[in-house]
Parts: C-alpha cells; structure tokens; sequence
C-alpha cells in the first residue's frame, strides 16, 4: 500500500477521466475534492476495472529479404507477419525479441522512417530493444541498415471505462468548497475516475496505507507577508513517510482565503490541492488533520492576506481521522476548536439522512452559500443548484443579499415542486438601498432547478452574493 500524494488534475470538460490506477497491490486512497469556481457543481467519484498497463513482447526472425517478421500480441491480439503493425496504450511496455535478427538487422524505434529515436527506447540494435510509451501517436520500428525493413507502431491514449462503479455519483458541493471522501479502497488493476458538471473542479488522491511517522510536535512554521501573499510557499517537506496536522491561524484584521496542496517528489502541484480559496476570518482558525505526505513530497501553502501562519504538526493524535475541507472537521465527524465545534457532513435531528446541511426531523432543512461573480448585464449565474429527482423537496424559499460597489440589495422568492420535474416560483420582498442589482429567476436545466442572478442595466463588476435556502420535504 502506498503513501502519499498518488495522483491529481483539474476538470475541463464533464467526461469521466482517470486519475490513479493501483497498478502495484490494492490501496486505501482519500480523495480531496475543490470547486475552484464561484458557482455551485456536481461531482462524481467511481472505481473501474481499468485496461491497465502490460507488456508485450513480439519476436523477430527475418525470413523474406526486406522484412522483420513478426511473433507475438498487441492490444488488437495475434500480431504475425512481415513488417506488421504493432498497437499498444499509452504506459505498455513493448519489447522486441531480436536475439536471431539484431546481428545484421539492428532494429532503432524512431519517430519517422530514417528520422530520430523515440524518446525513452533502450537496447536499441541489441537483442532487446524496448520501449514505454508516454504520448499517443504513429511512431516506426526499423533497421539501422536495410531502410526498408520498417514497421508502424501506433499509440493509443488508455480508452475511457465503458461503466463505471460509483462511489458517489452528482454529489453537490459549493463554490469555492472542499469535500473530502474518506478511505476509499482500491484493488490492483482498478482505476479511480472522477468527473465534474462544471470545468475547474480539482481532485487530489492520497494514499493512507503503509508509512508512518516519527517525532512529535512542531515541524515548520510560516505566517505570510506583504511580499509572500498569494504566493504558493513550500512549508514541509518530510524526509521520510509522515503525517500531519496542519494548523492555520488568521492574525490579521481581514478575510483571507486560504490553500494548501500536496506536491510530488519533483516538486510538481499539479492541481493537488487539499483545500482552496476556504475562507478564514479575522482571528479565525482552520485544521487539517491525518494529512498524509510520502517522503520528499511537500507540503504547500498560501494565504491570500498577510499575517496568516501555518504550522504543520508531526504525528499529533487526531480527534477527527480525516483533513478537513470548509472549516475543518473530519468526514462525518465533528471536531472541536477553540471558536466552537464544527463538521463538513450534513447534520441530521431526528433523521439519519440529512439532505441538506442541516435537517430537522424528516421535513424541514437548511443550506447556505457564499460566493462571488462578475457583473455583467443579461448575462445570468447561478447562485444555487439542486437535482430535483435527487431530493425530496416539495418548497423551498431562498433569502438572497447582494453587494455590488455602494449597491446592496435583498430579496426571497419562494418554489413550489409541481412534480415531473417542473416548479413555479415567485419573487418577492425586494428591498435595495440604491439601485436594484439584479433580477432573481428559477430555471430547469437538465434536470437541475438553478437559482439565476441576472444583473441590471448600469451595474457591472464584481458582486458578492449570500443565500440561505429553507425546505420542506
């Protein structure tokens, strides 16, 4: 079982795609999950089977003056014949056997007939000539001395799952929140795919098995700047398997948003982020517990205000088992700070199965959200979403703020589910202190009820927005 950061990206169009394979035994992996964007998403985290990475391994004798004749199989199957095509995936291993040809027949694998090697190629003109393919693309195999003793090999990209298992499948989460889902366990030869409604929603994998850590308490420590802010700042980098704590502390006299990743062994962010853009208050405090980094990885850190420290704490016993997005408590666990308790799970009274942030018995729940957005006249965005077959609410009344330069405006509008996946809806108790800065509206797309800001004539810039939103079930 491995140890650390395993794999990362960032969304950029909603099809599934690949983001760890445990190609070595199985594994225990977390999956840290951020809304980079000022707008509500879905997201869908599942495990397949994957085409995996092999190794084949083709023969050569030379039987016909011109041509390698071939023995062996490829991702299409049997491969046998002069000079035949070979197909492989992006990360196969293709091996050639030339032990009865390379004497007179030296074979280099190369990017065009008489052209340059590939990159990566050993044993070429041995015995054994071999290869890992890193890019998808039409590439040849050919003779050092004999031009026309040439082959092509093609690169495909690994296809996408034609299904996928989901762990979890369209889940909700905010603009600019972190989710995390906590020990997901991966056979050898399964692939975890993620997938995102919305472009710009970044995944991290973490690898929980195996390592550990030694020593106790204080490992670094790092409070930003005028000069270090919005920067990304290297705060630990372990020499061997650890985990952490990491504290975050608000000294200053504003809102800052906060970022922590994990970087790989060469230094490399790659979108692996445990939490980003979270907001912390003046004296306010953020944890991160179990956080898992592999040897010579780094811990990375930003804050977008001065005066915001970090401390990442070596093998400090943990009262949550899990990082905590969003303010901090564990997956489904609640945590105690020194400002009070907290929890990034819904929370149930009387029900076990909270649909929304906070549920009252099995009919009424409440959400809330924060975000921002660009004005722009007709132009609408959406300050919240919820799948109508995926929930059970039967009303829902939204309070909306808006702030847009001195314009501040407050309104409700109440929607009733009329079933079959349409709903009516009415504006009301609009109140402004100058001029009205957009025009509230409920649409359905694709299943999804989206509540819509559409900014009026004259108002442009950025615009903060807050809701709440109360349901009946």
């Amino acid at each position: 079982m491995t140890f650390g950061k395993l794999g990362s990206l960032v969304t950029v169009n909603p099809n599934p795609v690949g983001i760890f394979t445990a190609s070595s035994g199985s594994e225990t992996v977390t999956v840290y999950v951020n809304n980079k964007n000022n707008v509500d998403a879905r997201y869908s985290i599942g495990v397949t089977t994957s085409y995996g990475v092999t190794t084949h391994e083709i023969t050569t004798t030379f039987e016909l003056a011109g041509n390698y004749t071939l023995d062996g199989y490829d991702r299409n199957g049997l491969v046998m014949g002069y000079n035949r095509t070979v197909t492989v995936y992006v990360g196969d291993t293709l091996t050639f056997d030339n032990t009865a040809t390379w004497e007179s027949h030296p074979m280099y694998l190369r990017v065009s007939p008489g052209g340059s090697s590939v990159d990566g190629a050993t044993g070429e003109g041995t015995a054994t000539v071999s290869w890992t393919p890193t890019a998808a693309g039409t590439y040849y195999y050919q003779c050092s001395v004999h031009s026309n003793m040439l082959g092509t090999l093609i690169v495909e990209d690994v296809p996408l799952p034609t299904y996928v298992n989901y762990v979890n499948r369209r889940n909700h989460i905010q603009a600019v929140e972190t989710i995390e889902e906590d020990k997901l366990y991966i056979d050898q030869g399964e692939s975890v795919f993620v997938q995102s409604s919305i472009a710009d929603v970044s995944f991290l994998v973490i690898g929980v098995g195996g390592g550990g850590s030694t020593g106790y308490g204080a490992s670094d420590t790092f409070t930003t700047s005028d000069s270090t802010k919005g920067n990304n700042v290297t705060l630990s980098t372990p020499g061997a398997d650890v985990v952490y704590t990491l504290g975050v502390n608000n000294n200053g006299h504003a809102n800052s948003r906060i970022f922590v990743g994990v970087a790989d062994t060469a230094g490399n962010l790659n979108e692996g982020w445990i939490t980003y853009g979270s907001l912390i208050g003046p004296g306010g405090n953020y944890t991160i517990q179990d956080l898992y980094v592999g040897q010579d990885q780094s811990i990375i850190v930003k804050a977008s205000e001065p005066n915001v420290s970090f401390v990442s704490l070596v093998n400090v016993a943990s009262s949550g088992g899990g990082g905590g997005g969003g303010g901090g408590g564990a997956a489904g666990l609640w945590e105690q700070t020194g400002v009070g308790i907290n929890t990034i799970s819904n929370v149930g009274v009387a029900t076990t199965a909270p649909q929304t942030q906070l549920q009252l018995g099995q009919s009424f729940g409440l959400q809330g959200g924060i975000g921002t957005f660009t004005a722009a006249v007709g132009v609408a965005t959406v300050l919240d979403s919820y799948t109508l077959t995926d929930t059970d609410f039967q009303l829902a009344e939204y309070t909306v703020h808006l702030q847009n330069q001195n314009n501040t405006q407050a309104q409700k509008i109440m929607i009733l589910n009329l079933g079959g996946g349409s709903v009516s809806f009415q504006p009301y108790a609009i109140m402004t202190n100058q001029n009205t800065i957009a025009g509230l509206g409920v649409t359905i797309n694709s299943g999804d009820l989206q509540l819509r800001a559409t900014p009026e004539a004259g108002i442009t810039g950025l615009t903060t927005f807050r809701f709440s939103r109360s349901t009946l079930l």
